[in-house]
C-alpha cells in the first residue's frame, strides 16, 4: 500500500487529469437542503433514475413538503413506489418531517449549514433510516461541506486506484478520501 502522502499525490493527478478533461465542476443543487436529503433518501437501495422519478412524482402531487406531512401515508406511499420499499420509505419520510416541525418549527435542515461538518453528520444519523451515505450526500451536495460519501462504483475506483485498503468499506474508504483530498476540491473529485 502507497503511503498516505504518495496516495494524496496520486489524488491531485487524478484530480487535474478528470478537470482537463471533464472541466472544473461547480455545485448545481438548486433546491433546499431538505429536497436534496429527500432525493438521496429515495435513493437508498435504488437506481438512480427510479429515485428521481419517484421524488418528481412526488413534487407533483406535493409541492411543499408540508403537503407532504398531511398526506394519507398511502398517497406518499404511492407517488413514490418506484423507488421500491415504499411503505417504509413513506413512513420515514414522514417520521422525518414531523420531528423537523416538532424541533424546529418549520420544515427545513438548512440550519445544518451554520453546524461544524460532524454536528451535522451526527444530527442527520440521529434520524431513522438516514445513513452514512444519505448523510454524506445531503450534506456534500445541498452544504458543499467537506464529506466525501462513498457508493459502490466510487469504492471499486478507490480500490482499483489503490487509494484504500482492497478491503475497505465504505465508511473507511469515505475517511481515507477526506484526508485524501483538499477540501475545495471533494465535490469536483467525487
Amino acid at each position: 500500500m502507497l503511503s498516505l502522502t504518495e496516495r494524496a499525490a496520486r489524488v491531485r493527478r487524478i484530480d487535474r487529469l478528470l478537470e482537463r478533461m471533464h472541466g472544473r465542476q461547480v455545485r448545481e443543487h438548486t433546491g433546499t437542503g431538505l429536497d436534496m436529503l429527500v432525493e438521496a433518501m429515495l435513493a437508498q437501495n435504488t437506481s438512480l433514475s427510479n429515485a428521481l422519478a419517484g421524488y418528481k412524482q412526488l413534487r407533483r402531487a406535493f409541492p411543499t413538503w408540508s403537503k407532504v406531512l398531511a398526506a394519507p401515508v398511502g398517497e406518499v406511499q404511492r407517488h413514490i413506489a418506484i423507488c421500491g420499499l415504499a411503505r417504509m420509505r413513506a413512513r420515514r419520510l414522514q417520521a422525518l418531517l414531523r420531528r423537523l416541525k416538532d424541533e424546529h418549527g418549520k420544515l427545513s435542515v438548512d440550519f445544518l449549514a451554520d453546524m461544524d461538518v460532524q454536528a451535522a453528520e451526527e444530527y442527520l444519523l440521529s434520524f431513522h433510516g438516514i445513513g452514512p451515505k444519505t448523510t454524506g450526500y445531503t450534506l456534500l451536495f445541498a452544504f458543499g461541506m467537506p464529506i466525501f460519501p462513498v457508493d459502490n462504483g466510487i469504492l471499486r475506483v478507490a480500490r482499483r486506484l489503490r487509494l484504500v485498503r482492497l478491503i475497505a468499506r465504505d465508511a473507511e474508504a469515505g475517511k481515507v478520501l477526506a484526508q485524501l483530498t483538499p477540501p475545495k476540491r471533494i465535490y469536483s473529485l467525487h
